[in-house]
């Protein structure tokens, strides 16, 4: 087989990077910036279609995610299961965002639900944030997906499990938040954990942090707030 010469690899690297740059500039231009996305799409949709690369297809979904529209989310799905594990990555950050319709959360938990599998440590954490934080949906699967890592090995991925449990009011939570919030070195997750679960058990370890957590203030402040017994009333 003849191998490819080097005038071919180099302008294969040249069109590599020139994607990259005009998926980066794309991008950028719909960056908190909706009113650009109908003209940026269909571009961004292309090179999704043409990339092979992973270089080029981790900035081209990258800015899919930058549109924060359902479509461009939807599309990264395609790379979900790929190989490389730097566009798993990708895929795991931009999917959950700016998602309208049932139908498009559905179709992303399923996919993030393997994701947080995945034998990547960060591709867990953000798939476990995806789903437990920025998806408004709650489901049995889900539940079960996030309960699954509680036990992860990686400890920010438990914080964000535990998080998103505490969103549902799910009881597995409470323990864990507990346990947290009486550690050496409480994370700011268990805290908005406490948050989120609003149960009046929590206070007394809320207040305690009072006197030295310094993570968040205001967080803090809230967590203890929203645990207010007269806020069950």
């Amino acid at each position: 087989m003849e191998l490819p010469s080097a005038a071919w690899i180099m302008e294969a690297m040249s069109d590599a990077l020139e994607t990259v740059a005009e998926a980066e500039s794309l991008g950028a231009l719909v960056n908190g910036q909706p009113e650009n996305v109908a003209t940026a799409l269909p571009r961004l949709l292309e090179l999704l279609h043409q990339a092979n690369d992973p270089g080029v297809l981790v900035a081209v979904i990258r800015a899919l995610g930058h549109a924060w529209d359902e479509r461009a989310c939807v599309a990264t799905l395609t790379h979900a299961t790929h190989p490389d594990p730097d566009v798993r990555l990708e895929v795991a950050r931009a999917a959950p965002g700016g998602l309208d319709s049932d139908n498009a959360q559905a179709v992303v938990a399923g996919a993030l639900i393997r994701l947080s599998e995945d034998e990547v440590a960060e591709i867990r954490d953000w798939a476990t944030f995806g789903l437990g934080s920025i998806l408004d949906l709650d489901t049995p699967e889900i539940r079960s997906a996030l309960g699954a890592r509680l036990d992860d090995t990686d400890f920010d991925t438990r914080c964000e499990a535990l998080v998103g449990l505490a969103e549902r009011r799910d009881g597995r939570a409470f323990r864990r938040t507990v346990e947290l919030l009486r550690s050496d070195a409480v994370p700011r997750l268990a805290v908005d954990a406490a948050r989120a679960l609003a149960d009046p058990r929590l206070l007394e370890a809320l207040r305690d942090l009072e006197s030295w957590w310094d993570v968040d203030a205001d967080l803090l402040r809230l967590a203890i707030d929203e645990c207010q017994p007269e806020r069950d009333a």
